[in-house]
């Protein structure tokens, strides 16, 4: 009986100590890349709640909002279904910044979902000169930090396994822009190399990145996940 019972605390203990779904999505325009100063952009996190329905729900928002810095702005746009999974949908102010002389991360503070923009140098590609820019995604180790904690006392973990980070890249140029990324997802198809594949004016692309760009970001090692150029 005792064995039972013990057999019993650990399954549940296992249950409880599990991990949730949590979706980064940034929304990035081109021209924004290569710019210097620091500029808002749109972001959601969807995260892995118990219901969308019920006192559960309340007190899913109050906890999740409660992670996000001021200037961030985040709100609670929708809960959905997705996958079996209900999702909390938070929609917040992200920033695009520029790395510092020294390679350094900029100082953010004040936000906690980070597009990290690095001036790469000129390429050419069927005689053309492009400009390009590195980009990586970070998220702010304070936020970090913060997640962690509420997830431990929910007692859950978080985990890269659970955690992906995409971005809706925009072409708001005047001409085709190129883009390139490996180990991705673009609208959907997998890729090992997506290289200098040109996005044509107004047009955006969905780029979802692997479970090694998550793990690298709560790592907080902020990986280049996309070049972009653009003609000078």
């Amino acid at each position: 009986m005792k064995s039972m019972e013990k057999i019993l605390g650990i399954t549940l203990i296992a249950f409880f100590l599990s991990s949730c779904k949590s979706d980064f999505n940034f929304d990035a325009y081109s021209t924004d890349l290569f710019i210097a100063e620091s500029v808002k952009t749109p972001a959601e996190m969807a995260v892995e709640i118990s219901s969308c329905t019920g006192d559960s729900l309340e007190e899913s928002k109050t906890e999740i909002l409660s992670l996000f810095s001021t200037d961030s702005n985040a709100k609670v746009v929708g809960c959905v279904n997705k996958d079996n999974h209900s999702m909390l949908v938070v929609s917040l102010d992200a920033v695009i910044a520029s790395v510092d002389e020294n390679g350094q991360v900029p100082d953010v503070e004040g936000f906690d979902l980070v597009l990290i923009r690095q001036v790469l140098p000129d390429g050419e590609v069927d005689g053309k000169n492009y400009e390009v820019r590195g980009v990586r995604t970070w998220l702010v180790p304070s936020f970090i930090e913060r997640v962690k904690m509420l997830m431990k006392q929910n007692m859950q973990s978080l985990t890269f396994d659970d955690v992906s980070f995409t971005i809706t890249l925009n072409n708001d140029e005047r001409d085709d822009i190129l883009v390139t990324g490996n180990f991705l997802w673009v609208d959907g198809e997998p890729f090992e190399s997506y290289s200098r594949q040109k996005l044509e004016r107004r047009q955006k692309l969905e780029l979802k990145f692997s479970k090694v760009v998550s793990d690298l970001v709560l790592r907080m090692k902020a990986p280049t996940v996309v070049f972009v150029g653009r003609l000078k």
